[in-house]
């Protein structure tokens, strides 16, 4: 939120929107929680440039969808409007460099695509794109330097070695606020599901539900660190138990 507070947002098995928001900045305390819709299937959250959190869905019917909060650091909304595109599967946000927001699904049959605001703080999108193909889920975070990256899980999974879990890859903006991406590269690890956020420090944090560790048992939560920040260098994955779903 645009005072620093979190806020949590999930969707329940029934396809019902439900979030919290910490009291204050910086605490383990949280106000109760709050329903909002039914229907989805996935969320993401970015926030606009004023500090208004805009979230962006995948419906029961594939469709993609938007709310913005009315204004900054309040509890109130705006209606749900639809995006374009459909048959969607996995949907993340990101903020370009000029404070534009990104938004990027992944369809039924793989496929990337994407469209920007025209200008921040608004509710007009540019024409959409299509970037690629080849992926499960997608998520997506801010270098330091205002490019977007962008992580995927692959649909390549049926020649994973580690069983069952697709590739991690990662794309960046070839320099802020230009529609133009870098290639495509892998970053070791199999994942089923993914999200990365900006640390305290620039550097991007990358973190993924992946196959089991070594030594076996469920799946694990696993991490890696850009080495520093605005390049493609990780540092080594390291893995803690867990047996999630993000």
């Amino acid at each position: 939120m645009g005072d620093g507070r979190l806020e949590v947002f999930f969707v329940s098995s029934d396809g019902g929107l439900h979030y919290y928001r910490q009291s204050s900045a910086n605490v383990d305390n949280w106000m109760p929680m709050e329903a909002m819709k039914t229907g989805l299937n996935e969320i993401s959250a970015a926030q606009n440039y004023d500090g208004s959190v805009e979230l962006f869905a995948v419906g029961n019917d594939k469709n993609l969808y938007a709310l913005r909060e009315s204004a900054p650091n309040v509890d109130s909304w705006n209606a749900w409007y639809q995006l374009q595109g459909g048959n969607g599967v996995s949907v993340t946000a990101g903020k370009y460099g000029d404070g534009r927001l990104g938004v990027f699904f992944v369809s039924s049959d793989g496929g990337i695509h994407y469209y920007n605001q025209s200008s921040p703080n608004v509710d007009n999108w540019t024409a959409m794109e299509v970037m690629t193909t080849g992926l499960l889920a997608i998520t997506a975070a801010q270098n330091y330097d205002g490019s977007i990256e962008l992580f995927g899980v692959g649909n390549d999974f049926a020649n994973n070695a580690s069983g069952g879990y697709g590739y991690v890859y990662a794309r960046r903006e070839a320099a802020p606020n230009v529609d133009a991406w870098n290639a495509w590269y892998r970053i070791p690890g199999g994942a089923t599901s993914i999200t990365a956020v900006q640390n305290q420090d620039t550097r991007i944090h990358l973190a993924y539900v992946g196959s089991p560790a070594p030594t076996g048992g469920h799946t694990m939560l696993y991490y890696h660190d850009q080495s520093s920040p605005n390049i493609d260098n990780w540092k080594t994955e390291e893995y803690t138990n867990a047996g999630l779903h993000i």
